[in-house]
């Protein structure tokens, strides 16, 4: 299918290669670093935000590079008239979904990397609100802002923000300021207080898309940003029912604790402001295993936010918090491989592995995973009770890693790495062996 860009460029679409609520997404015709998104309906509204994204403001590369922002608006007529049908963007890179970062803990990153995927979400949040400030308001607010829409490399740490078309965004239109709501939150997300508030109406509950009034703010992103950095730093929600236990005095007259929207909107952070008669749950690391600045920023987006929404930290005050947090890390020799500690936290044991071991948590090693893993990181796994097979990928890795500054170093890895896979049957160490040999072959 032909369409014509308001770049002043013809796009023809080949495969079919994603699909979602609202829209299709496809392939161009040689150009293998952009796809094309189709909108299932089309409107107004549409129409203007893609032309106020493409146009109306001076993205930073940065942004640009980790934004699927609309590039150029589509029509199916050479002189762009009538009904904007879909948009041209950049292809993902970035394949994992943050979703899968911190809601997997059997394939989870370090600690480290975790921290420095916060940091970056950070960095394009703030970027985003300010390239989008202009005449003494935020033009462009994410809205829906959810782990399902961020995506990330576990390699660098790099992340990427999708479906910008569903962005709250303020436009000028005949002569006056309009808003092009956002209209959907994932439902999981569904407690930022005053989001909350706004849907609970006397006459009974609504949904965003007849909400009167202000919905989504920069407040609002505030409020999410600070969410997908406690996931990724702590790995607990700052609220919610089964993270929540009873007291040890006289718990058979405690009754269940409220829901999360209840607890968001009370304000009831399970940190600073625990739900009267319960009590931090024993698998919550413990808080001073971050800064005393991240703890401050946790409170006042969970706490005191709640109620005053303008009180939450800002994108780049999180930015400069994890930076800080991020400096201060150390590599901590337990038997994990991707545990990291403040090197003030200074307890006789890893906090990490207390929480696993209250958690109940069954350490898995994914071969797959070593790659991404730092030599520190690597070198550590030859010396925890790990599988032979495990060990003998380590050793690939780091092989792989000195090919071409230490040819020496390469192969007593690679000689390594074939004592530890042995015999082992596994088709896939098969594979494996074969490729050393080839390698030390030419070595």
């Amino acid at each position: 299918m032909l369409y014509y860009g308001n770049d002043g460029k013809t796009y023809n679409t080949t495969k079919l290669i994603g699909k979602g609520g609202e829209g299709e997404v496809f392939d161009i015709v040689e150009d293998p670093d952009k796809v094309i998104k189709i909108f299932k309906k089309t409107s107004l509204e549409m129409a203007l935000k893609m032309q106020a994204l493409t146009k109306d403001f001076q993205w930073s590369e940065f942004v640009s590079n980790n934004t699927m922002f609309p590039l150029a608006a589509l029509y199916t007529n050479r002189a762009c008239t009538g009904e904007c049908v879909g948009y041209v963007m950049r292809r993902l890179k970035s394949q994992e979904m943050l979703l899968d970062v911190y809601n997997h803990p059997d394939n989870m990153i370090s600690i480290y990397n975790q921290a420095c995927i916060a940091m970056n979400i950070s960095r394009l949040v703030k970027e985003i609100h300010y390239i989008g400030y202009s005449e003494g308001r935020y033009n462009v607010v994410i809205g829906d802002f959810n782990q399902k829409n961020i995506f990330v490399d576990r390699r660098t740490g790099n992340v990427q923000l999708t479906d910008a078309d569903s962005f709250h965004v303020n436009v000028k239109y005949r002569g006056k300021l309009r808003t092009l709501k956002c209209k959907a939150l994932l439902a999981e997300l569904f407690f930022v207080p005053e989001l909350v508030r706004s849907c609970n109406t006397p006459n009974g509950k609504v949904n965003l898309e007849n909400v009167e009034g202000e919905t989504f703010t920069i407040y609002t992103d505030y409020f999410l940003l600070a969410y997908h950095v406690h996931m990724l730093l702590l790995g607990v929600q700052p609220y919610g029912l089964e993270r929540i236990c009873k007291s040890y005095d006289d718990s058979e007259s405690v009754p269940s604790p409220p829901g999360r929207e209840t607890l968001a909107t009370a304000g009831n952070y399970v940190y600073t402001n625990v739900y009267g008669g319960y009590k931090v749950p024993k698998r919550y690391p413990d808080f001073n295993i971050l800064t005393p600045r991240l703890q401050g920023l946790f409170k006042r987006a969970f706490q005191d936010g709640a109620s005053e929404p303008r009180i939450r930290p800002t994108a780049e005050e999180f930015e400069i918090a994890l930076n800080e947090y991020i400096s201060q890390l150390d590599y901590c020799y337990c038997s994990g491989w991707d545990h990291y500690l403040l090197h003030s936290y200074n307890k006789n044991y890893c906090e990490w592995c207390r929480v696993e071991h209250e958690s109940n948590y069954k350490r898995i090693f994914y071969s797959r995973n070593a790659r991404y893993m730092t030599e520190q990181e690597l070198l550590h796994c030859l010396e925890i009770n790990l599988k032979n097979s495990f060990k003998g990928e380590v050793c690939y890795v780091l092989a792989k890693r000195c090919v071409r500054y230490d040819k020496q170093r390469a192969k007593e890895y690679f000689f390594k790495a074939l004592n530890y896979f042995g015999n082992d049957p596994q088709e896939g160490v098969r594979r494996r062996i074969d490729m050393i040999n080839g390698e030390l072959a030419v070595l």
